[in-house]
């Protein structure tokens, strides 16, 4: 990487090396069989250079041979990429404990026989189409730029956990257990999850209309990543969010507090700095309630003219989000609804005018729920609505957040919720 620095650094004005590196292992057992083994191991280069305001990028897996990726770099310059920024310099980098050592220890044998526990436990007290699985996750980067940066990083992950399906195409529930190194579970939140599963045998086709909804952590990306869609620096330069000239303004419910965290060691991916240099800070979008920044790359921070927030991959990104708990259980969320729905896993939640807000979702699938106790599961529900309608009707937010699609979320409880229900 020196080498190469030094080859590129006095052609251009301003210039970056990054080495990723990754080790990724997944097991799945499919009703006590084993279905998957997936193992790869991969690393790469990515090189990026300034000049005149624009910037020219290359990738490789070998640099070995300097001369192909310089050449590579410079017809990337005929695109005219727009760069109208500077590289940061080096910081003081955050000291992390996002490394693990126990993590290599964990192979695939160890987690077939931790797949195989969780499904031998799970039935042994449930006949049900079950899926169990565990991962790991190893990611080494490193990163040098002209401006004297020399950063290095190294995170784990890991997870192990289960799906439920209902029959006839009812849809799947999950439990994911996370963690950093050695794979756990407890039988204890097991147990509550065959109960909720078991919940759901009985369909129930109530009437539809205006109730109350509890997202479940899987589905609160539905609504947040309309959030991080308005909040993104882009969005602001190219005229589409609907939060330009709104930091400062109250957009939901004082029980709502958001921020993108690449620091927070309970989420997966944890690093002191991102892809481009920038040393990771947490970043709040929502303070109870309260629209307090955007988010972006060097490049359209600039642009809309705040700071670097960091958390970039290089793109605009915002991949360790955080939903912050609240004070309700399980059990409390749902003693509150008098009537209303438990949605799991949304269907199509690509749907609807994703930066102005706007969803239409299926629910794959949802419980029914009656003056605080769950009566079965709906087979064909929809719901409609816009976050900044729906995020100021919280009723209240669970105590425990978990890993879900795109954000590290609690259950939160919602009223007045848009339900259609098939007849």
């Amino acid at each position: 990487m020196e080498n190469l620095m030094r080859l590129i650094k006095d052609k251009f004005e301003q210039s970056q090396v990054d080495y990723s590196s990754g080790e990724y292992v997944f097991v799945e057992i499919q009703n006590g069989l084993l279905d998957t083994i997936q193992s790869s191991k991969s690393s790469w280069y990515s090189v990026r250079a300034f000049k005149d305001k624009q910037m020219g990028s290359a990738y490789t897996n070998n640099i070995d041979d300097p001369k192909q990726i310089l050449e590579s770099l410079d017809i990337s310059f005929k695109g005219k990429v727009e760069a109208d920024f500077d590289l940061p310099g080096p910081e003081k980098l955050p000291e992390l404990h996002n490394y693990n050592k126990a993590i290599e220890a964990v192979d695939s044998k160890v987690m077939f026989d931790i797949s195989e526990k969780i499904y031998k436990y799970i039935k042994s007290r449930i006949e049900a189409e079950i899926a169990t699985y565990g991962y790991k996750l190893i990611y080494e980067n490193k990163l040098i730029n002209s401006k004297g940066v020399n950063y290095f990083g190294k995170y784990s992950n890991s997870a192990c956990g289960a799906s439920l399906t209902y029959p006839e195409g009812g849809g799947r529930i999950s439990k994911i257990f996370f963690g950093k190194g050695e794979l756990n579970y407890s039988e204890n939140e097991l147990d509550k999850f065959i109960e909720l599963f078991k919940a759901g045998l009985t369909t129930v086709n109530p009437e539809g209309g205006n109730m109350k909804a509890l997202f479940m952590p899987e589905s609160m990306y539905t609504l947040t990543w309309r959030l991080t869609a308005a909040a993104k620096a882009d969005s602001v330069d190219q005229g589409v969010s609907v939060l330009k000239d709104r930091i400062g303004e109250k957009i939901f419910s004082d029980k709502i507090t958001i921020y993108n965290d690449p620091l927070n060691e309970k989420l997966p991916m944890t690093l002191a700095f991102d892809s481009e240099g920038v040393v990771n800070k947490r970043n709040y979008l929502v303070d109870k309630g309260v629209f307090k920044n955007f988010y972006g790359n060097l490049k359209y921070c600039k642009k809309i003219g705040i700071a670097p927030t960091g958390g970039s991959s290089p793109e605009s990104s915002a991949n360790s989000l955080y939903l912050e708990p609240g004070n309700d259980s399980f059990d409390d969320l749902v003693s509150k609804m008098d009537k209303g729905i438990i949605v799991f896993n949304p269907l199509g939640p690509h749907s609807g005018n994703i930066p102005n807000g706007d969803f239409s979702i299926g629910t794959s699938p949802c419980l029914y729920v009656k003056n605080g106790k769950i009566l079965g599961r709906v087979k064909d529900a929809m719901i409609t609505g816009n976050i900044y309608e729906v995020m100021k009707n919280v009723v209240a937010v669970g105590n425990k957040a978990e890993y879900g699609e795109m954000v590290i979320s609690p259950p939160v409880l919602f009223e007045n919720m848009n339900v259609s229900i098939k007849k």
